[in-house]
This record gives C-alpha cells, structure tokens and sequence, in this order.
C-alpha cells in the first residue's frame, strides 16, 4: 500500500532527444514498481513501435484502442485503457501507441491549440490516477512540444556515450526554450538525467559518467542545476523479460536481478514529491 495518498497526480514524461535510448524500457519498469508501491498507475504510450506490448502481453494496438485516439477531432474522454499485470498488481495499466499514431502529427497541426491538445484533453476528461507515466518517441518533435504543457515532472534518458555530454546540454536549451515560449509556469519539473545502457558496460563509460570530471555528463548538468542519476546498468534479463511469451518487467520475471537497484534513486525521487504534494505544474 501506499504510505498516503497523493494529493495531486503527477504526470512524468519520459523523453529524450534521440530513439533507441530505452525509454519505454524505463517507462515500464518505473510504472511497475510504482504500482506494486500501491500508487495507482497509468501508462501512457505515444511512441508508433508498439513496444510496450513487449513487457506487459497485450496485443498489437488497433486505432480505437490506441493513444491516437485521444488527439483525434471526436474525443469525448473514451481513455482506452487496459489493466496490465493483473496477477502482480491492481494498481497498473496503460493506453497503447502504435502504428495508428502516424497520423497524429496532422491531427495536431488542425487543432488550434496544437500545443495544449494533451494538456486539454487531460483537463477537460481529468485522469484518476497517482502517477501518469507518457513514454515518448525518439526525438522531440512533435510530441516532445505536445507534451510540455501537460506534464508536471520529467526524466530524460541517455545512453552513456559520448555525445551524451553535448546532447544534455542541447536537450535542457531546447526545453527552457520551449518552456519559455509556451508560457509555462511554472516549468515541468526536471528529476533528472538517467543513464541506460543497452549493452555491455564499456571503459568510457566509467568517464563519461565520472563524477570528479569536470567535462563528464554529472558536471554539466550540475551547471545547470540539475541532477545526473547513477545509471540503470545492462543485464541481458532485459531482453529476456521482453520476449512477448513472456512479457512481464524484470523485477516480476528475475526480481534479483542486479541492475535493478539502478531504479532505486529514481523511485525515491519520485515518491519524495508524491508524498510531499509536490505534483501541480
């Protein structure tokens, strides 16, 4: 159970300015120890792979049943939500992307509040959740932009390479820029950067992530005042708890699993503003 209910809900994006950084991979497992945390829990998919089918079992998303439709023209607050994990917890569930959102883009651009449609929609047809987790797609635009008002909190994923360290730093002034010109206030709040490697660890990444070094990833987002997470390390039980027989996160599949103690710090920091009311943008 929860320690209190939240007062607000918080909806936490998870971006990033580039794909194939894991962000659903993320998105999922942080949805998942949220609710067995017993905070009532929605995941939201606006990303065209489908991905999140992989780590819960659903089937392949039809457009009625998938996230497009809540940005299409007719939405009347018909949320096509589905219950997943029902046998670890009854605290989750999600609204699939998938194919149906390559038409979304246009969509948007017809509506004259372009850039509020989801904050609208969710205005308008209020959520009852505790936390709303919107795993976007790669890159920024134009759901990085859609997104921004809606969204009380963030994380940004990166993978520890190199061009980590300048993709942070073009990443926070894409997002104050926006948050300037959008007229947000206050700004989503950013919980920080998380680290997720997708394969082996390798030498540079001890350098990168170096916390000592002043040119490394934690040093320049600390400039920025913002935080650098310890990052979610690679286990090959990612992939296997993936496998669509199976599909179900790591911590239900291999709950020993070392890598997980990486969400650790991310759960607390997220909790820390659950219980404290921090959530209202």
């Amino acid at each position: 159970m929860a320690k209190q209910k939240p007062q607000n809900t918080m909806i936490l994006g998870i971006m990033s300015n580039s794909g194939g950084v894991g962000k659903t991979t993320i998105s999922v497992h942080l949805a998942y120890l949220l609710a067995i945390a017993g905070y009532k829990t929605l995941l939201i998919e606006l990303d065209q792979q489908d991905s999140l089918r992989l780590w819960t079992g659903l089937s392949i998303a039809v457009p009625d049943y998938s996230s497009a439709k809540i940005f299409s023209p007719d939405f009347k607050g018909e949320y096509p939500i589905i219950p997943i994990w029902e046998k670890y917890t009854k605290n989750a569930f999600a609204i699939q992307g998938g194919s149906s959102l390559r038409g979304t883009p246009r969509e948007i651009e017809n509506y004259k509040r372009r850039y509020y449609i989801l904050q609208d929609r969710i205005k308008k047809f209020p959520l009852d959740y505790d936390v709303i987790l919107v795993d976007t797609p790669g890159g920024l635009e134009p759901f990085g932009t859609v997104i921004l008002p809606a969204i009380t909190h963030l994380i940004v994923v990166v993978e520890p390479d190199f061009k980590a360290t300048s993709s942070g730093g073009l990443f926070l002034e894409w997002f104050y820029s926006n948050a300037l010109e959008l007229d947000l206030e206050p700004p989503p709040e950013i919980l920080g950067f998380l680290p997720n490697t997708r394969q082996p660890e390798i030498a540079a990444h001890s350098k990168i992530l170096d916390r000592k070094n002043p040119t490394a990833l934690p040093s320049i987002l600390k400039e920025h005042e913002t935080q650098c997470f310890p990052q979610i390390k690679f286990s090959a039980e990612f992939v296997n708890a993936s496998d669509p027989s199976i599909g179900l996160p790591v911590h239900a599949y291999r709950p020993k699993t070392p890598a997980l103690k990486g969400f650790d710090p991310v759960i607390q920091a997220i909790e820390e503003r659950l219980l404290n009311g921090k959530t209202t943008n």
